[in-house]
């Protein structure tokens, strides 16, 4: 086998671990059938869906409340690049029930 092949395959072998570690374990008291499948993108990704990143592939979010996106921030630091968030979900002012939406002018 040459050098490239075998460094091809410890590249490969890596990702998968990558995959595996990022994905992560699910939240206490937060089961995976509880999230939505746009949660399940940014917290579980498959390795097809790192595999789309890694070559520039950008995935938008839209509607998501503020504090998943600032845990997806928080927690997915290296993958920001390829994440967009459209009309975001912020709490109700004090004294209202809706939820303010973010309009960022993106149709």
């Amino acid at each position: 086998m040459d050098v490239m092949a075998r460094k091809t395959r410890v590249q490969l072998g890596c990702g998968y671990v990558l995959a595996a570690a990022i994905s992560g374990p699910v939240y206490a008291g937060e089961r995976e059938a509880d999230l939505s499948w746009e949660e399940r993108r940014l917290f579980q990704p498959t390795v097809s869906q790192l595999k789309q990143e890694q070559r520039g592939g950008v995935f938008i979010y839209d509607g998501l409340e503020y504090a998943t996106v600032r845990r997806a921030m928080d927690e997915n630091f290296e993958r920001i690049d390829n994440m967009m968030f459209v009309r975001v979900k912020h709490p109700p002012p004090p004294g209202e029930d809706e939820p303010v939406v973010e309009d960022d002018g993106c149709d």
